[in-house]
């Protein structure tokens, strides 16, 4: 699908042309959230941090959450991965109401010490499996595949002080990926990498979710990774936070890419950003 006037980018929902709390249900979505209200109690009084968010995440698709520092991505990130429990709307995973944590969803933050001292590697990534319940050996062999998917089989037996922050990161996606889960929800997991290794990191997450068919929720204030990484790109903003709109960033596949600038300077201009931030954000 292709805007008339040639930019790549197609705006699919805007604030103003579809309610606020209105869902936008995809029928093979794997990922719905819907009229999603969060927020926090000041004595018996009641703040809004997030209002009436709807979108769809398509099986094996990613859906980049971007807006500013503060405007509630990562509260709706911890909402999808049940830490939270809604004020109001809901979220289905694969069509079921999220209402705790669960091995259906994995997470990978932005800090490095997400992994344990204390374990190697392969322990690491073994270690979810065991607790699910998944045999010694079977956990082994998964692990060992999973390491193998994110090129880290020769760090397998190191301890975590012995990695860069990059190789922290790749062991905590590979855990991430051990449970198979039904949704892979990344909180800007590259934020605190120098840019070099974040593309890098970037162009592998694109291609192991490619070839292992991940659905994914990927939070970013970076306008750049957003449209690097996603299929659509939900850009919020406002307080309490809404989505302003939503870009098709399907045709992009190289940051370096026309579709790349093009889908970056409808990005920018949703955000009210000049052109110039589209890759540099």
């Amino acid at each position: 699908m292709q805007a008339q006037d040639g930019r790549a980018a197609v705006l699919i929902n805007r604030m103003g042309t579809a309610g606020a709390g209105q869902s936008a249900a995809v029928p093979d979505a794997m990922l719905d959230v819907d009229a999603l209200v969060l927020g926090y109690g000041i004595g018996a009084a009641f703040m809004p941090a997030v209002s009436g968010v709807s979108f769809s995440v398509r099986q094996g698709e990613t859906a980049a959450l971007l807006g500013p520092s503060g405007c509630g991505k990562s509260t709706i990130l911890k909402a999808v991965a049940g830490f939270l429990r809604p004020a109001a709307g809901r979220v289905l995973v694969g069509g079921k109401p999220v209402t705790r944590p669960g091995p259906d969803r994995a997470v990978v933050f932005q800090e490095f010490d997400q992994l344990f001292p204390w374990r190697t590697v392969m322990d690491n990534v073994a270690y979810p499996l065991r607790v699910t319940g998944r045999s010694r050996r079977d956990a082994a062999e998964r692990a060992r595949h999973w390491l193998g998917v994110m090129r880290l089989e020769h760090a397998a037996d190191r301890f975590p002080h012995h990695l860069s922050g990059g190789m922290k990161q790749r062991v905590a996606i590979a855990r991430a990926l051990a449970l198979e889960p039904a949704v892979l929800l990344m909180d800007e997991p590259f934020g605190a990498l120098d840019p070099q290794t974040r593309l890098r990191l970037q162009l592998e997450f694109i291609d192991v979710a490619r070839r292992t068919g991940a659905t994914a929720l990927f939070v970013t204030h970076s306008i750049a990774e957003a449209v690097l990484v996603g299929s659509d790109i939900v850009i919020l903003d406002g307080t309490p936070s809404a989505i302003k709109a939503v870009v098709n960033a399907r045709e992009v596949s190289d940051p370096r890419s026309d579709a790349a600038l093009r889908v970056g300077q409808e990005v920018s201009e949703v955000m009210g950003h000049d052109g110039g931030h589209a890759h540099g954000e």
